[in-house]
């Protein structure tokens, strides 16, 4: 949907570009009608045609990765339902059409004829009077008027004229179109602009119809002046009186050439080539592909290689030589055990799956090919096999667990089956026997189970998100830059700073790029829960911040040592508010233990007065 709305807009602009530049001011009146519409067409035709087909090779999905993706489904379907942002635009959206609907269909039962109009007739169209409407306008097949103006006879001819010209051009078919349109898309500017294009361009026609039945084009532009104070604003209308005076008399006077007019038409041509392939849709199509098809290049191999007197094994069936290639033909997109019987005790095989390349398939065919002609396996490659398996038996016997590497593993199992059982008999035995029961030599255990997927937390809902920031901003605002990189920070409620911690850990990274930073950036990192003590180890006042509340601790503290000592209230310093807070932030909250009892204790502030009522006016 976005690739359609985003397309089509772009070229529905285009489009309306190049009509407003090349066409708009030209007299081919009649092919700019038929140019709008179709721009609305072609305009929604272009996002759907298929330029390009990408095709994208995929690989067979196995059972583990399968099995990954059912965790990771139940996972998330696991976690809590949270509102989308995608179901408020759809409710806005609709909301939009419903209102425009009801529009179209208010301003369409408008062109109805009421109890209280009068029906008169001019030439082969109703006149419908009205008494509350003041400027003639036609809709379909009718023509609407002010009755008291008709009557006195105050509506010029060409007024009707023009009137009866938008009703034999069916210019309304255009106009209801275009609202239709609005409908569904009225978010889109673009199709507001093609509107008034659109009736503009239908005054344009009107225009001309009365110019050529012989009105003097200046009487007419005078008459148009002479009404030109008044207006109808009816969206489905089309009125005598539509704005844009001044064009509609440049564009009397002009007269486009047939050639001026081809070339300008001729130009839309390339532009039109450039949407489609600018905007046009890239068709993607995913292909399956397996690693474990034979290519036909190996069928002709095997065909050149065997003779009638082997026998062949497709997973585990005997064929002779000349059934064998028609086995291989008709090679389905699965893998096969392949190999060949050289005797009646022992078999080469080879396993098509774990070949990634048609080169090492060939190989490892090649090396069945000689074995069954009675050359034996080349004893320069046993010393590779006990290689890989004192390798594999070394690390499976330090860690005390089961190894299996992609490119060693798999060759080591090749090297194996391609060796006679003489040769397996007196070289390194197979590493993993004796580690899992049932195993059989040459067999490789097979991988462990997916790990159960972990419990995520629940990501933190809109309205918590919401709510950290209003903390945050609200820490931030208060917090007080010292000198150097000292921050002098507010008090804050133990618990709101718990909580808004074990949210703000909760985001996901979009979410936290998208919300205020944490006020404390010490804690925010932090993986375990703290008490006030914990926060206050963590920072240490400045020696700036702890001279300033000795200095000021100490005048509040000999204040009311002498108010005590006098009994004299009055003499009780006078402590704002603001300083309370800041002294008190630096002696709780950022000095350490330590520097609190090298410090001015805080001051032993007596209770507030209890409040007095005041007596009420009489």
């Amino acid at each position: 949907m976005e690739h359609f709305l985003i397309n089509s807009s772009v070229c529905l602009f285009v489009l309306w570009l190049f009509y407003k530049l090349a066409l708009e001011n030209s007299s081919w009146h009649h092919w700019k009608r038929f140019y709008l519409i179709g721009a609305l067409l072609i305009s929604s035709i272009i996002p759907f045609i298929v330029i390009e087909t990408i095709v994208i090779p995929i690989q067979e999905t196995s059972i583990a990765e399968i099995a990954d993706l059912s965790t990771g489904k139940a996972a998330i379907e696991a976690q809590n339902f949270e509102i989308n942002g995608l179901y408020i635009l759809m409710a806005v959206y609709l909301i939009g059409v419903a209102v425009m609907l009801w529009r179209f269909g208010k301003n369409f039962y408008s062109f109805t004829i009421k109890p209280d109009d009068e029906v008169s007739q001019y030439k082969i169209y109703p006149l419908i009077l009205r008494q509350e409407i003041t400027v003639p306008h036609s809709f379909f097949n009718r023509i609407f008027v002010n009755a008291k103006t008709y009557k006195k006879d105050l509506i010029p001819e060409v007024v009707l004229e023009h009137e009866k010209a938008h009703l034999d051009q069916k210019h309304s078919i255009d106009i209801v179109f275009i609202e239709l349109l609005l409908v569904f898309f009225w978010f889109n500017p673009i199709f507001y602009i093609i509107r008034y294009s659109m009736k503009l361009n239908h005054e344009f026609l009107a225009d001309r119809s009365v110019i050529q039945q012989g009105v003097n084009t200046m009487t007419y532009q005078e008459l148009i002046l002479q009404h030109a104070t008044n207006s109808y604003q009816h969206s489905m209308a089309n009125t005598f009186h539509f704005p844009i005076i001044k064009k509609r008399f440049n564009i009397m006077k002009t007269n486009t050439s047939k050639a001026n007019g081809l070339l300008r038409s001729l130009a839309v041509i390339p532009i039109l080539t450039f949407l489609i392939i600018s905007c046009g849709k890239e068709e993607i199509q995913l292909e399956e592909i397996s690693n474990k098809n034979l290519p036909q290049k190996i069928v002709s191999f095997v065909n050149n290689k065997i003779d009638d007197n082997k026998t062949f094994l497709i997973n585990g069936t005997e064929y002779s030589a000349p059934k064998v290639i028609e086995e291989l033909k008709d090679y389905p997109n699965a893998g096969m055990d392949l190999g060949f019987k050289y005797n009646e005790k022992s078999i080469i095989s080879i396993d098509t799956n774990r070949f990634e390349s048609e080169e090492n398939l060939q190989n490892a065919l090649n090396m069945l090919i000689e074995e069954t002609s009675g050359k034996s396996f080349a004893e320069e490659q046993i010393p590779e096999y006990n290689r890989l398996a004192k390798k594999h038996k070394a690390y499976m016997d330090k860690n005390n667990t089961l190894i299996a590497w992609k490119d060693d593993t798999s060759r080591m199992q090749d090297l194996y089956h391609s060796m006679t059982q003489e040769q397996r008999d007196n070289n390194e035995s197979w590493p993993y026997l004796g580690r899992v029961s049932d195993l059989k030599p040459g067999q490789v255990p097979p991988p462990p189970p997916p790990a159960p997927a972990q419990k995520q937390q629940n990501p933190p809902t809109q309205k918590e998100v919401g709510a950290y920031n209003a903390w945050a901003k609200k820490i931030h605002s208060e917090t007080t830059q010292l000198s150097g990189n000292a921050k002098l920070l507010p008090i804050v409620d133990e618990h709101s700073l718990s909580k808004f911690l074990e949210i703000y850990k909760r985001m996901s990274q979009t979410q936290k790029n998208q919300s205020i930073e944490f006020p404390f950036p010490g804690l925010k990192d932090s993986q375990h829960s703290f008490m006030s003590d914990t926060l206050t180890e963590k920072q240490a006042a400045t020696k700036n911040q702890i001279a300033d509340y000795n200095a000021w601790a100490r005048i509040i503290n000999s204040a009311m040592e002498k108010a005590e000592a006098t009994n004299n209230k009055s003499l009780y310093p006078i402590v704002k508010q603001k300083d309370h807070d800041k002294y008190y932030n630096i002696y709780r909250n950022i000095m350490t233990e330590t520097q609190r009892k090298n410090s001015e204790p805080w001051p032993s502030f007596p209770p507030p007065p209890a409040p007095h009522n005041s007596p009420s006016p009489e």
